[in-house]
């Protein structure tokens, strides 16, 4: 676990060097990389699809613009994703279950089938098909990874869901007026697809050999419908950690009702700090404007 603490470490210093130190350390990827985001992708609008190290030691693949910083660096950097890794890394122990709701290209899935190991398993869904594809194409090796194509929600149906060109791939949503007063909006417009949605209480009915430790979800706007689909679960007396963003400074959001949801079945919320503890908040948007973010992953857990 040590070792690939250190090796995080270093992904995280080089993220936090600036261009200049991540162009040092490998001149010609930085190149290659920041050329096409900023010169030929905004020509050709078409994705290119690459390969890069992760900081655990993992080829995956990527579509650039999106996923830039795993290919400079090995990892995703934005400070509460790293810090995200590092409770994962802390946590997650071999033999666990994990579910990865919107799991994009599959960085958070491959973490964590490495943490997790031959008697672990790893529940990866994505609804864009085009993300879908690299997520397929990451985790096929991995014996103890399963990804879906489908939306996770309250309930088994069919949803409108909009994919965005792959510079902005990491917003497909649901739901995309929360993005309609974004600069590049007008630019890069997503396409509306329909795709198969589950609720994980259904899905878990499938796999009676299967129990998740901790749950990851990150779908731009939909965790309470979410979480509403997974209500058995998360009143189970072994019920899974949970772990979501929350965007501050949007009263009714999504992110308000699934905390609400999650209170009310007897869950505690976490700031993850930076050696990827937990420290209780029992305020989440006084603590994220007191901490000067304005979203963070929140993990939540029963406390016995």
């Amino acid at each position: 676990m040590e070792a690939l603490l250190q090796r995080l470490d270093r992904a995280e210093a080089l993220a936090q060097t600036g261009k200049l130190g991540r162009f040092l350390a490998a001149p010609l990827r930085y190149a290659l990389g920041t050329g096409f985001t900023h010169l030929a992708y905004p020509l050709l609008r078409r994705a290119w699809h690459t390969e890069a190290d992760t900081f655990f030691q993992k080829k995956m693949r990527l579509a650039l613009p999106g996923g830039l910083d795993i290919f400079l660096t090995g990892a995703k950097t934005h400070p509460s994703e790293i810090r995200l890794a590092r409770y994962l890394v802390r946590s997650l122990k071999a033999g666990d279950g994990f579910v990865d709701i919107g799991a994009h290209f599959g960085f958070f899935s491959l973490l964590a089938s490495q943490l997790v190991g031959e008697h672990g398993a790893v529940l990866a869904f994505e609804p864009s098909p085009a993300s879908f594809q690299l997520l397929a194409e990451n985790t096929r090796a991995c014996a103890n990874t399963q990804a879906i194509r489908q939306a996770v929600s309250e309930k088994n149906d069919v949803l409108r869901f909009f994919e965005f060109p792959a510079r902005y791939s990491e917003y497909n949503a649901l739901h995309v007026g929360q993005y309609e007063q974004e600069p590049w909006f007008g630019k890069y417009r997503p396409r509306e697809i329909r795709t198969p949605s589950v609720a994980l209480d259904s899905f878990l009915d499938t796999m009676p050999d299967f129990y998740p430790t901790l749950v990851k979800i990150d779908v731009e706007g939909a965790e309470d419908r979410v979480l509403s689909g997974m209500r058995r679960t998360l009143n189970e007396a072994n019920a899974p950690t949970v772990v979501m963003e929350f965007l501050a400074g949007r009263p009714a959001s999504s992110h308000e009702r699934a905390a609400h949801l999650l209170f009310e079945m007897g869950y505690t919320a976490f700031f993850i700090n930076g050696q990827g503890g937990l420290v209780p908040v029992s305020d989440i948007p006084a603590g994220l404007r007191a901490s000067g973010l304005e979203s963070d992953n929140i993990a939540f857990r029963k406390i016995a």
